[in-house]
């Protein structure tokens, strides 16, 4: 089978909103839950904590420890210095910014404290992750609301067939603050949901070597709010005909903002496809994708299998990523 313009996953993670990464132990999240310290998960993976890191910083390195790890378990694999990083989060480090807020604003006026400035800079978990793992190549964080994930696997997809690079390694994550947060409160009333957090983590290489699965495409679709569901799977499906093999099914991964009766369009516009949940586990958030992903990778496969994710944003486009997971 040729290889030729082939995006491979040569490893993953995927951390839920507890900071566990053996996905046996996710569970089924219930409403009310309280967000953990992380602390104790980072000295265990690093060996000594994070210091002055945030809950999202630590979010994303147990993701990007655990990957490592994984990867170094098969001889003579581990992550290249040369491995290009891209980072996606919906939000960024939200209770760093609330606290900064807090502080700059009336009726305080007072001035930042010096950690909670730096930690709210959105790129500070990139920083922490690159600088942990030894990658010295070029480094970006990426955030398009809903998007986020997507375009910045599409932006390393892209990289990787150009011949811009051999070795991307691609994650989403983001938060959950506290109750006081409008943010999440609004983004799980809309979607029905709980407010979660989390991250994913994709190795991704234009080498077969030891792979996972592959990733077959990333795509902005031509479909808008302004469609009916029947007229928006129809979409979906028409801009993939060219990708989907009528004789092998796909798995539906629909995102948080997916509604039933879009779902139940998209199982019958595919033959009646499986639809996996993985929201339960993840809650709702913007990069929740990540999660979603890597945990497919992670799951037994008895045989090949073809996952399709989708996610819509506030403008009603959607985005569709494409995948493959190997017998494992």
């Amino acid at each position: 089978m040729s290889t030729e313009n082939k995006i491979f996953v040569r490893a993953v993670a995927c951390v839920n909103p507890f900071g566990g990464t053996a996905i046996k132990h996710h569970e089924v999240l219930a409403a009310g839950y309280a967000a953990p310290d992380l602390k104790i998960i980072i000295k265990k993976l690093y060996g000594q904590p994070l210091r002055q890191a945030s809950h999202l910083v630590e979010l994303g390195v147990i993701g990007a420890l655990t990957l490592n790890q994984s990867l170094a378990k098969t001889p003579g694999e581990s992550l290249p210095q040369a491995t290009r990083l891209y980072s996606a989060t919906g939000l960024g480090d939200v209770s760093k910014n609330m606290k900064l807020f807090e502080q700059v604003s009336p009726p305080r006026c007072g001035l930042a404290a010096p950690f909670d400035f730096i930690n709210s800079s959105a790129n500070t978990t990139a920083f922490y992750v690159a600088k942990i793992l030894g990658l010295n190549s070029r480094n970006l964080t990426i955030s398009r609301d809903e998007f986020s994930l997507e375009v910045a696997l599409q932006t390393a997809i892209s990289d990787l067939k150009n011949g811009a690079c051999n070795y991307g390694l691609v994650g989403g994550f983001d938060e959950t603050a506290n109750a006081a947060c409008p943010h999440f409160l609004q983004m799980a009333k809309d979607a029905g949901a709980i407010p979660g957090q989390g991250a994913g983590w994709l190795f991704l290489s234009n080498q077969d070597k030891e792979a996972l699965g592959e990733v077959n495409l990333v795509k902005l679709i031509s479909a808008d709010s302004s469609m009916d569901t029947e007229a928006w799977s129809g979409a979906i499906t028409d801009s993939l005909v060219n990708y989907i093999d009528s004789d092998r099914p796909i798995c539906l991964l629909p995102g948080y903002n997916i509604s039933q009766s879009e779902c139940g369009a998209m199982t019958e516009k595919l033959r009646n496809s499986q639809v996996q949940d993985y929201i339960q586990y993840s809650g709702a958030y913007f990069t929740a994708a990540a999660y979603g992903i890597s945990r497919q990778f992670v799951s037994k496969h008895g045989h090949d299998r073809r996952y399709l994710h989708i996610m819509k944003n506030e403008a009603g486009e959607t985005m569709c990523v494409l995948f493959r997971v190997y017998q494992n």
